[in-house]
This record gives C-alpha cells, sequence and structure tokens, in this order.
C-alpha cells in the first residue's frame, strides 16, 4: 500500500476473523476507539472501498471514501485495527501485492466509524524467460551473445559468473548486470539470465555455458611415408607427418577423403585401398579439417621394378648356375653380377630367372634389369665367388685294418690343390693329388667307420655313404633263403640295438657296400666294423627285406637273425623264417613294430642311471633305465633256438649234448621245441613263398593280428605279433601250415625222436608258446633207473630264484626210495641260458650207482634225517639263503665260488623271504610264528607263536610289510598280513574258510598284493590291510601253486597241481595269463603249456609220488621276460620228466632278485 500506509503486515484468516467480530461489537456498545473528546455519540459512517475486496491479476487502486462530511480516514494494512493513530489513508491505496486492508473514519464532534475491511488476492502474471543467442556450446573463438525478451519493458538482468541473477525475493541479485547491448564472450562461460517486469512474477533464469576453444591454424604436410609406392601394388597405410592436426581431421587423396586415425596433433594415418594405386601417376595428398586445408603433397605412383629375394646357390665359381627369386621379372633385358653381365639368363616365371654367373671375384650384387627399373641391392641378391668344393664319389678299398697303412684311391672332382685328406679327424699318413678326380693316401690308424673328406682351397667335401672307411673292418658272408629256395634280389642291413628304450633306438650299422643286395644265390657278402663305443649298443641283429623266393618280387618279405654282442659273430650266417621266429620269440620283450616296416630292437641304458655300467654291473636304479644285462641274455638265447650258421632249428641248447628223448638216464639234458620252431617258421613261409598277395595279407597277416590290435604288414611283424600273443587265432595260424602244398620245414625234422608238429586233428597244440626244459647241474634221474642197491632216487626239487646275472638257483634233496627220504642237501645252478654253471656238475651214473653233481652246502649232515631244501631266497648281494628243512638256515656266497657260511640254528625253517635290508625271514611251522635271521647272521625278529594259523609262502610289499599265504584255524587257506616288528598277525583275510586253495603270492610297486581266495575261483588284490579287489577268474582254475608278476603288470598262474580238486576239475600242467585286473590272456581252454602230444613234455607232475607241487617258490621271470618253472621231480611214477622249464620271451623283464626290486622299490616294473 502506497502512500502514508507504512509498512504492511499480513494475518492470518483465524486472526482477520476475530478482529472483525470484535470491531463490531464495539461499535454496538458505543466504544468505537475514536480518540475524539466528543460527547456526541454520533457514529461517523463507515468507509467503503473501490474496488472491493477480490482475486486480482494485477495490482488495485482502491479509493477509500467516506459519507460523513470532513471525517478522516486511516488504515491498516498489518492487520492491527486502525484507530486515530494510525497512518492515513492515501487515495487511491494501491494494492501491489495480496494483502488485508482496514480503514476507520473519525469527524470532528463525532464517535470514529466502525472499522472497514476488505481482503485483495493479487496473483500477478510470470514474467516470460529471456532468451539466449547463440545457444550454449564450444566454439572456436569469442562469441557475441544476444539476450531478448518478449515482453515489452522488461528488464533482463544477467551473470557471467554462474551465480543466480536473482534474490529469494524476486529481486535483482548484487552480482547482476542489466543487459543492454550485445555481450561478447571470449573464454569458457557459464550465462544466466532472468527477466523481471512490475506487475509480473520475474521469470525463470535462463542458463547457457560456453566453452571458446582457441582458434588453431589450418593443418600443414611436413612429409608422406612412404612417399611412393609401385603400381598395382596392395593396400598400405599412409602416415601423414606435420603441424595443426586436429581430431577429425582428414586426410584426401585428391580430394577423395580416406579412412583417417588421428595419432596427434603432429601425426595422421591413412588407409591408401589398392584401386588408388592401380596406375602410374600421382596423388594430391591434403589434410581437412575445420580450420582449413592444407597445402597438398605429392605421392608418386611409380611403374613396378624387379626385385630379388634370394639366390641359389649364393656362392660359386665363374659358370655356376644360379636361380634368382624375386619378383617382377617379367621382360627382364639383363642380370648382372657387380657390373658384369651373366654370362647367359633365362627367364622362367614372374619370380625366377636362372642366371649363368660371369667370371668375377669377392662378393658382388645380382641386379635384374627390366623396362621399369633395376632391382635394388639387399643382403639377399649377394654372390660369393669362390673355388669349387671337392666331392668324394668313391673309395677303394673301402676298408684296411685298425693300425692303418692301406693305400686308399679316393674318386671324386676338384681336387686340384688339395691340402688334405682326413679319416675321420685324422689326417691320411700320407696323400698324392694324381689328378682333379683323382687322389691317394695312406690310411691312419683308427677303429670303426669313417668319413674320408677332401681338404682343398674351396672347401672340404660334404659327407656321404659312399666316402666311408671301415677300420677292422670284419667280413660276414651269409644268404638268404626259404627252406631250400634262394630269396634273390632282397635288402640286407645290419643293425645295432638301440639303448633308449624298450623296442627303441635300433640304428643301421654302416656297411661295405652300403646298398647289399642278395645274389642269384640268395648269398651276401658285407663288411663292418663294431660300435666304437661298446657296450651297450653293441648287440647286433640282421634283416633281410623284400627279393623274390621263386613266386615273384614280393615286398611282404622281412626276415631277421639275432646275432649278439659285435665281435663275436659267425662269419657266415644263413637267414631264413626260422632265424626270424627263434630271433622274434628270444627278442619279443624288447621289440616294437616298426610304422615303417619291420620291427625295433631295443632295451635301456641311460646314462642318467649311474649304475647302468659294466663296473656295476649293468645295475638298474630306476624303472626302465637299465636292462643291457637283459638284452644280452635275449639276443644268446637265440643261439639257443637256432644254428645261425645253417639257419635250422636246434633239438638241444649248445651247452648240452643231448635232448630229453636221447637222455634215457634224464642227468644232463635240455631240449628245444624243434618240430613246434619249424611250424612257426612255415607259417611265415606261406607267405614268404608267394607273390605277396592273398597269401600274405588274407592269410598270415589277419591270423597273426592281434586281438584289438594291428595287422602286422610284413613276415617279420607277424613273428612278433605271434610271439607276443602265443595264444591268438592258433587253430587259424595252425591252418595255414595244414593248407600249404610244400611245407619247407615241417616236413624234416633233426630230432630223429620226433615227429612233425600236428597241425589238424585231436593232436594240435593249443598256444603256440616255445618252452625249453633242462635237467643238469645234478638235478635228474630218470623213473626207470634202479640202483645198484635195488633202490630208485634222484633229486626233489624244493625251491628256486634267479640272481642279478639272470642265473637260475635250485635248492633240492636227494631222495632214496629205500629209505623215502632225502639223504643229502643239493644246490644247481643254472646260467641264463640254462647251462649248468662249473660249480655245480651234473650227476653221473656208473654200474648202477649214481654220484651226485651239484652243491652240497652241509656235505657232513647226518644222513637219512631228511635234509631237504624246500625253500631259497637271493639277497640284494647275490648270496643264496636256504633251509635244510630240520634245524638250520644257512647263507651260501656265491662268488667266486659257493661256499656255506656258518648255518645258524633256527628249529625247523621253511618259505624263506629276504627284506629291503637283506635280512632273511622265514616260517617255524612248529612254533607256527616267523623269524628273522640279520644279513650278518645274527638272530633277529622272533615273532610268537599264532596259535591255530599256518603261515608260509612269504613276500613282502613295497612298504615293507610282510604277507603270508597259509592256513587258518578251520583247515582252510588264508592271506595274512604279520608285524616285522614282533611277528604277530595284523590282518587275517579269510579267517573262517574251509577252502583249501593256496598260493604263492605276488606283489607290485603299489603295496598290491595278489593271490587267490580260498575257493580259488576269484583273483583278488590286497591292499592295507583289506581286500581292495576281487575279480572272478574266467578260467576257474583258481590261481594255481605259483603266482608271478612281470614287468608290465601281467600275473602268472602256474597251475602243476598234482591232482583234481573240489569244483575245479583237473588241471595239472599248464599256466594261466592275467591282467592284474582279472582279464584272462592266455586261451580259456587250456592256458599255455608249451607242448602237444606229440612234444617232450614241459611241466611235470607226480601225483603218485607227492601230495602237493613244489613246496618253495618255483616260478619266476627273469631280465629278459622268459618265465623259468621248477618241476618237482624226474623220477615219479612212469613220469619221463625234466627239471626246469623256460618259457621264451612269454613275459615281461623283471628286476632280479626279487629282494633288490624290493630294496629300490622296483617291484612289478622293468628294469
Amino acid at each position: 500500500m502506497q502512500g502514508g500506509m507504512g509498512k504492511s503486515h499480513k494475518f492470518a484468516g483465524k486472526f482477520l476473523i476475530v478482529g472483525l467480530v470484535l470491531v463490531e461489537m464495539l461499535a454496538m456498545v458505543g466504544c468505537g476507539g475514536s480518540s475524539s473528546s466528543s460527547g456526541s455519540g454520533t457514529l461517523t459512517a463507515t468507509p467503503a472501498f473501490s474496488p472491493g475486496g477480490g482475486t486480482y491479476t494485477a495490482s488495485q487502486p482502491v479509493t477509500i471514501s467516506d459519507a460523513t462530511q470532513g471525517a478522516v480516514l486511516y488504515c491498516t494494512t498489518d492487520g492491527t485495527t486502525p484507530t486515530a493513530s494510525s497512518p492515513q489513508c492515501s487515495q487511491p491505496t494501491t494494492v501491489f501485492k495480496s494483502e488485508f486492508l482496514q480503514a476507520i473514519a473519525v469527524a470532528p464532534g463525532m464517535s470514529p466509524s466502525a472499522v472497514a475491511s476488505a481482503g485483495y488476492t493479487i496473483n500477478l502474471n510470470t514474467a516470460p524467460t529471456p532468451s539466449i543467442s547463440p545457444a550454449g556450446g564450444t566454439y572456436t573463438g569469442p562469441q557475441q551473445i544476444t539476450i531478448l525478451d518478449s515482453l515489452s519493458g522488461a528488464n533482463i538482468y544477467y551473470t557471467t559468473d554462474g551465480s543466480s541473477p536473482i534474490t529469494t525475493g524476486g529481486t535483482q541479485a548484487s552480482s547482476a548486470k542489466l543487459y543492454t547491448v550485445p555481450l561478447t564472450i571470449s573464454q569458457n562461460t557459464t550465462l544466466s539470465a532472468v527477466a523481471i517486469v512490475t506487475g509480473y512474477t520475474p521469470s525463470a533464469i535462463n542458463s547457457a555455458t560456453y566453452t571458446i576453444q582457441p582458434q588453431l591454424p589450418a593443418p600443414v604436410i611436413s612429409s608422406l611415408s612412404p612417399t611412393s609406392a609401385s603400381a598395382g601394388g596392395a593396400a598400405f597405410t599412409l602416415t601423414v607427418n606435420g603441424t595443426n592436426f586436429v581430431s577429425g581431421s582428414t586426410v584426401q587423396w585428391s580430394g577423395t577423403a580416406l579412412a583417417t586415425t588421428y595419432g596427434s596433433a603432429t601425426k595422421l594415418t591413412a588407409a591408401v585401398p589398392a584401386s588408388l594405386i592401380a596406375s602410374a601417376g600421382t596423388a594430391n595428398v591434403t589434410v581437412a579439417q575445420a580450420s582449413g586445408v592444407s597445402a597438398a603433397t605429392t605421392f608418386t605412383i611409380n611403374n613396378v621394378a624387379p626385385t630379388v629375394t634370394a639366390l641359389s646357390p649364393s656362392s660359386g665359381a665363374a659358370g655356376t648356375s644360379v636361380t634368382i627369386t624375386g619378383t617382377n621379372f617379367t621382360g627382364a633385358t639383363a642380370v648382372t653380377f657387380g657390373a658384369t653381365p651373366a654370362t647367359s639368363f633365362i627367364v622362367i616365371s614372374p619370380t625366377s630367372i636362372t642366371a649363368v654367373s660371369p667370371a668375377g671375384t669377392g662378393t658382388v650384387d645380382v641386379k635384374v634389369v627390366t623396362p621399369n627399373g633395376t632391382s635394388a641391392t639387399a643382403a639377399a641378391d649377394q654372390f660369393t665367388y669362390s673355388v669349387n668344393a671337392p666331392t668324394v664319389t668313391g673309395i677303394s678299398p673301402a676298408a684296411g685294418p685298425s693300425a692303418g697303412g692301406t693305400s686308399v684311391t679316393i674318386t671324386g672332382t676338384n681336387f686340384t690343390g688339395a691340402t688334405a685328406v682326413n679319416f675321420g679327424a685324422t689326417p691320411a699318413t700320407s696323400l698324392n693329388v694324381i689328378s682333379d678326380t683323382s687322389i691317394t693316401a695312406v690310411s691312419p690308424a683308427g677303429t670303426g667307420t669313417v668319413d674320408v673328406t677332401v681338404v682343398t682351397p674351396g672347401g672340404t667335401s660334404a659327407t656321404s655313404t659312399v666316402d666311408q672307411f671301415i677300420f677292422g673292418a670284419i667280413t660276414l658272408n651269409g644268404s638268404v633263403v626259404s627252406g631250400m629256395s634262394p630269396i634273390t634280389g632282397a635288402t640286407v642291413q645290419m643293425y645295432a640295438a638301440g639303448t633308449t628304450g624298450y623296442g627303441k633306438g635300433s640304428s643301421a650299422l654302416a656297411t661295405i657296400p652300403a646298398t647289399i643286395l642278395t645274389d642269384s644265390k640268395g648269398t651276401f657278402t658285407l663288411q663292418y666294423a663294431c660300435p666304437a663305443a661298446g657296450a651297450p649298443g653293441d648287440q647286433m641283429y640282421l634283416v633281410a627285406t623284400g627279393g623274390d623266393s621263386g613266386n615273384g618280387a614280393n615286398s611282404s618279405i622281412v626276415l631277421m637273425e639275432g646275432l649278439g654282442t659285435c665281435g663275436t659273430l659267425p662269419s657266415f650266417v644263413k637267414v631264413n623264417e626260422v632265424t626270424t621266429v627263434a630271433s622274434a620269440y628270444a627278442l619279443s620283450s624288447f621289440a616294437t613294430v616298426n610304422t615303417g616296416g619291420g620291427i625295433a630292437v631295443g632295451a635301456p641304458a641311460l646314462a642318467s642311471d649311474l649304475s647302468c655300467n659294466a663296473a656295476s654291473g649293468w645295475q638298474s636304479t630306476g624303472p626302465e633305465t637299465c636292462n643291457y644285462t637283459g638284452l644280452v641274455n635275449a639276443f644268446k638265447a637265440v643261439s639257443n633256438l637256432v644254428d645261425l650258421g645253417t639257419g635250422t632249428a636246434l633239438t638241444n641248447t649248445p651247452a648240452y649234448k643231448l635232448d630229453l628223448a636221447g637222455d634215457p638216464n634224464i642227468l644232463n639234458n635240455s631240449t628245444v621245441p624243434t618240430t613246434r620252431i619249424n611250424a612257426l617258421a612255415d607259417m611265415l613261409a606261406s607267405c614268404v613263398e608267394s607273390s605277396g598277395s592273398t597269401s600274405c595279407g588274407s592269410g598270415l597277416f589277419t591270423a597273426a593280428k592281434p586281438s584289438g590290435g594291428t595287422q602286422p604288414g610284413d613276415t617279420l611283424q607277424a613273428a612278433l605279433d605271434i610271439a607276443q600273443n602265443p595264444g591268438n587265432d592258433v587253430p587259424t595260424l595252425l591252418g595255414l601250415v595244414a593248407s600249404m602244398t610244400t611245407q619247407p620245414y615241417s616236413l624234416t625234422s633233426p630230432d630223429p625222436g620226433s615227429s612233425p608238429l600236428a597241425v589238424t586233428g585231436p593232436d594240435v597244440p593249443t598256444d603256440l608258446t616255445l618252452a625249453l626244459t633242462f635237467t643238469g647241474a645234478g638235478l635228474g634221474v630218470a623213473p626207470g633207473v634202479t640202483f645198484a642197491d635195488g633202490s630208485n632216487g634222484g633229486s626233489l626239487n624244493g625251491a628256486m630264484g634267479i640272481d642279478a646275472a639272470g642265473n637260475i638257483w635250485v635248492g633240492a634233496g636227494i631222495f632214496s626210495t629205500n629209505t623215502f627220504q632225502t639223504s643229502a642237501l643239493m644246490i644247481a645252478g643254472f646260467n641264463a641260458l640254462g647251462a649248468p654253471l662249473s660249480q655245480t656238475p651234473a650227476t653221473t651214473l656208473s654200474s648202477g650207482t649214481p654220484t651226485y653233481g651239484g652243491y652240497n652246502p652241509e656235505p657232513n649232515a647226518i644222513q637219512n634225517r631228511g635234509p631237504e631244501i624246500t625253500s631259497l631266497a637271493i639277497d640284494q648281494s647275490g648270496n643264496l639263503w636256504v633251509n635244510d628243512s630240520y634245524n638250520n638256515v644257512i647263507e651260501i656266497n656265491t662268488s667266486p665260488s659257493l661256499s656255506a657260511q656258518n648255518p645258524v640254528f633256527t628249529g625247523i625253517a621253511e618259505n624263506l623271504a629276504i627284506d629291503g635290508s637283506g635280512d632273511a625271514w622265514f616260517v617255524q611251522p612248529s612254533g607256527h610264528n616267523v623269524a628273522e635271521v640279520r644279513g650278518d647272521g645274527s638272530p633277529g625278529v622272533t615273532g610268537g607263536a599264532i596259535t591255530g594259523y599256518s603261515p608260509g609262502y612269504l613276500v613282502f610289499d613295497s612298504g615293507g610289510g610282510i604277507w603270508a599265504a597259509g592256513g587258518n584255524p578251520s583247515g582252510g587257506a588264508d592271506v595274512l598280513q604279520l608285524s616285522t616288528s614282533d611277528g604277530s598277525l595284523t590282518y587275517d583275510a579269510f579267517s573262517s574258510s574251509s577252502g583249501r586253495i593256496s598260493t604263492t603270492l605276488a606283489v607290485d610297486g603299489s603295496s598290491n598284493i595278489y593271490g587267490c581266495d580260498p575257493t580259488g575261483l576269484n583273483l583278488d588284490v590286497f591292499n592295507a590291510g583289506a581286500v581292495a579287489n576281487s575279480y572272478p577268474i574266467k578260467t576257474q582254475r583258481a590261481c594255481g601253486s605259483q603266482l608271478v608278476l612281470d614287468g608290465q603288470g601281467h600275473l602268472f598262474s602256474v597251475l602243476n597241481n598234482p591232482s583234481s580238486l573240489p569244483g575245479l576239475g583237473n588241471f595239472t600242467a599248464n599256466i594261466d595269463e592275467f591282467t592284474t585286473g582279472g582279464t584272462l590272456i592266455s586261451p580259456q581252454t587250456n592256458g599255455y603249456t608249451g607242448t602237444s602230444s606229440t612234444e617232450t613234455p614241459t611241466l611235470i607232475t607226480d601225483p603218485n609220488f607227492t601230495s602237493s607241487p613244489v613246496p618253495g617258490i618255483s616260478a619266476a621271470i627273469d631280465g629278459s621276460g622268459n618265465l623259468w618253472v621248477l618241476n618237482a621231480d624226474s623220477f615219479g611214477s612212469n613220469v619221463r620228466g625234466n627239471s626246469l622249464v623256460e618259457y621264451i620271451g612269454i613275459g615281461a623283464p623283471v628286476i632280479t632278485p626279487a629282494s633288490t626290486a624290493l630294496a629300490n622299490g622296483l617291484l612289478g616294473v622293468r628294469p
């Protein structure tokens, strides 16, 4: 309210009502509130407002009038009741905002009027928001800003510091300025503006933010990279260098924008497509951006010049034909070597030229010239002139004595100026250059096979097979035949067995001539030198490949002959199917099939095994690290089967004069399965004596294919497959022999006491194992021999073991039918080939009186007290530990000769085993306990009695725990684990079983113990005092009396039980092969026997004499993978027997003796 009203107040509605009511009440009682002193009671008229109270959209001029003449008007707007002391009302009174107006009239002589009041609500319109142009944003350079408002007369206030231009009360802020003219903004600014108009509410604030970038100059290009390209070239990336580049700059190629990448203010890259450089010419490169376009820089598109990327050869003399490789050679007009044109050149293609080098010296650049230019020089185009290096094309003679002194003629090229001739690394004693193509030189002293090289200023001759000279050459003559038919055109190669692993690393030996072919008679001659390094890489064998046996060339022919240690080889050999069979079987544990044909032979002899050397006896200290001894014995075994010089299967091994059939007294003999070897040779001949098609592929190879394996591709592979799977498809293989019109080997046999092997009918063998038999070293005596005293007798065999050298040791007792007791102890020793050791001679018979051989460790023992060795074990030093069946455990030294140590009194001792420390453990059956004798002969642990139990067949697991197969209190078979600290029982597998099938136990490197349950129908695996697994025995023949684990996880069950057993049938002489998971490998019907009704017997039982098989350990695998089995005796009722059987190559090698494998943690692995 303007005028004399002063300040105004606003009351809430409820106070306004109360005030009005009070005024009226006062008026009614004469309390008008007038300050007049007039005593008249006449009231002054009440004032009137025009316009009256209400709601308006603009300020209102209000006129206040009164009907009383001369009345003075008093007003308030603050909610107080007006009095004569209040301000007089202005005329008119302007109401700018919502307020409550009250007035009274006071006239002279009259009482004040009643209070008049009116409420005014003023709702002003909002002023329009001002506009800002241009809008906020990013600009290059200063901007002029215009602010406008659509309401005429509006005052626009602005700020540029981001603050509000208006106060909360709606008035101009102190920092705001009145807009009068356009603003210039030259830096980053936030502009805020508001319009204020009288009668209007201030407008909303409009804000705009300006980012002002400095204005850059136009871009400038300083350089391009590359500056040129070849017409027709590939797309490339162009680098543009310069200044003033910004993000968003675009490289233009003669006006065409390129895909551009901003690198920095000084660098851009752009993709130039191949289409823009398809033709020669120039292009203008510019950079365009907001600040302008750069001046153009020229890019050149050149005609295509040639390039040289390689020379072959890159050196040589004048006249060398050089192949030049590069690009853009089409239309070449010249090739230069340095500055000299090539003698001639031919353009082969756009990328290849051949040129003949002109005369020159040193190193020059070879350049190619085309109409488009000359190739640039580079390291790849350099040609070095040199004198031609010499070449050796032949030497004669190619062998000479190790002492040297042989005059050798060397033939070749470029010998002029020769300065030296070397035999290996050793210079010739003298040399004489005869011509550019011939030199004579005198050989120095040397060994082995070496390359002869010639040295000239042009270099040293490259080595090849034609330059090899053999010092101390050995001549080997031989022939390759099938039966009586020569095989012509066969390639003969000598090999050395490998040393890196089983069936690995065999290598061809250098020979003279390097390539050997058999002639029309099948004969050949070669010269060789033994490997200079000697053992372990000195085991040799021959292979004959291909050729024609009379039916056309046959690539399926591959025949072999294992020769053995180099330096001891025969001077003449005959290679045929018999030598192939013998070699495949003897070496089966050391051979694998080569995918390219033939086989590889080898055994580990790793330098990392520090005991794998002659000084340490070729001992293995890790799995598959050293088995040179086993390999040597395997090669020697070939000669146990076949005569290498004649190619004929033997009837007895070379160490014996007789076979079993020719030794009626059975004192000293061995038997080779001659007819079986011949039948196997005939199987191979069914392919060899053919053209190699049907007779090989669908005949021999199909029949020899291993179950689940790969079909062999040649006859040597077929022989190996049969040897490694001797129970596989036997009828089909025998049928090959039966179907042959002519059988080159089976029709005649060198053994007059035997007939050809039956290949049809009821007498055919059921397996194709090769089993040799041996009797000697003191063992033996035939069942029909009557001694001078009227008795019969011989050796009663009790136990066996194999030492580190592969020797087989047998413990026995001398038996007489007069007393039915053994009268003396006997140790018999055989080497790895079954030959008697000199320390254990054979038994002889003179005028009915036997002189027993062998070795008796107790010659002064009391006679007829039943001395008999029933247990034998070998410690880590090779000493034998045996019992004498009544009071002693005896340790016997085997080197340098057999000598018994003082016996240790123990009480009756049986079933010896050696622990990892070399201590002997045994069973004392009288006390039902186990006991220990230490390696020094002193007593060790003596266990307490295990009442009711009969422990036997002791074995140690890889953790040092002792296990026993024996009997339980119920009389049944049982498997027990015993404490090595006090001999107490710690685990009883079958405590209540009444089954009586008992066997030895086998153990592997994981402390798994393998054995049969008492029923004989399940193979059980024991570990950590529990049955870990149990597998049904498919054959239902139990585990036999002996269970043997080889080096590849196969179990061999030797079934030489004397009679039928309840529920199991009669099985008296066979072997079953299983995996440790119970999978049967051998034939289900009969297993392996190695014999048939028309052959010499192998496994022998004597049910009329003994109620049990060999009492001790009687089967073992040796280091060559052969399985050795000891028969109980050779003199039982009507049994024409032998003492020892060897199954050739039937298993995988193991470390012997078992005590060494145990001590080194290598049970059940190959050495």
